[in-house]
């Protein structure tokens, strides 16, 4: 049953963010020795092997089949897509800039809506989407002299987010919310079963602890983040995802001696400072519409 605690629902969504931040400075740490894709799929199967029994639970076996299968099957790409993209882009970038580039999905989903599900957008909110992609600029330099493969990956996974979040949209009702996560992982670990033998490698004895770390983590905070929104209305508690790029900084900083220079920093301000807007004016129409 949900209970009306919206600040317990924000300290979820902080804390939620806080361990998916950790949980890919792990990921950052191992990539030396561990492919990517290897640990996208080791994520993927440690998310559905803790939320299977769950969802048989409380939903029945017949949950843990994507229904109905096309719009599932296209969520479970797209988020596959996030996630390889962004391990992809962490190899090369500070964890702060990939997180940045993620959240242009919010903003490309706010034109996407329009033009393909027909939401109608006004113009204060395309003017916040062209503002938050001037961020994106200013990260990358006028020049695109700070740009490298590792931002144009992480802009890959901005992208395929947009996507799923139109897919979220049309199958918004289509099952519970654990479910939805599983069915999205369980799609993603079939895709990316046959790259493993290509990319797979033995974890080694002595790094099994780093691994259980980052399975822990990564369950927690997925936990954490369905949760979060039990305790209070969307409107309020999705803004303070945002507060992921200051645990990325803080991660980046504490694990890797990195924190992005002052330019940098004033496009990350500019890109959740539209994201939040738009978050803004969403809810404020959302409440207008159901009034």
């Amino acid at each position: 049953m949900n209970r009306h605690i919206p600040v317990l629902g924000i300290l979820l969504m902080i804390t939620a963010t806080a361990c998916l931040a950790t949980k890919d400075g792990i990921a950052k740490m191992m990539m030396p020795d561990y492919h990517p894709i290897m640990l996208v799929w080791a994520q993927f199967t440690a998310i559905w092997l803790i939320l299977a029994p769950l969802i048989i639970y409380k939903n029945g076996v017949r949950a843990l089949w994507p229904k109905p299968f096309g719009i599932q099957f296209l969520r479970g790409l797209f988020s596959t897509f996030v996630v390889v993209f962004f391990f992809f882009a962490i190899q090369y970038i500070q964890l702060a800039e990939a997180h940045t580039m993620v959240f242009v999905g919010p903003l490309l989903a706010t034109l996407l809506s329009a033009a393909i599900l027909k939401e109608p957008v006004g113009r204060h909110r395309i003017i916040a989407v062209i503002v938050g992609f001037s961020g994106v600029l200013v990260i990358l330099r006028p020049d695109f002299s700070a740009a490298s493969a590792g931002h144009f990956m992480a802009l890959g996974a901005g992208f395929s987010l947009a996507f799923y979040f139109l897919c979220n949209r049309k199958a918004a009702d289509l099952a519970p919310p654990l479910a939805s996560i599983a069915n999205s992982v369980s799609i993603g670990m079939v895709l990316l079963l046959p790259t493993l033998f290509f990319v797979g490698e033995v974890p080694a004895w002595s790094d099994a602890e780093l691994f259980g770390l980052f399975f822990i983590i990564s369950v927690i905070g997925q936990s954490l983040l369905v949760m979060s929104f039990s305790f209070g209305p969307a409107s309020l508690i999705a803004p303070f995802h945002y507060s992921q790029i200051i645990s990325s900084v803080t991660v980046g900083y504490v694990l890797f001696h990195q924190v992005p220079d002052k330019v940098t920093f004033v496009g990350i301000a500019i890109v959740i400072l539209c994201g939040l807007y738009i978050a803004y004016r969403e809810s404020r129409l959302n409440g207008s519409r159901k009034t």
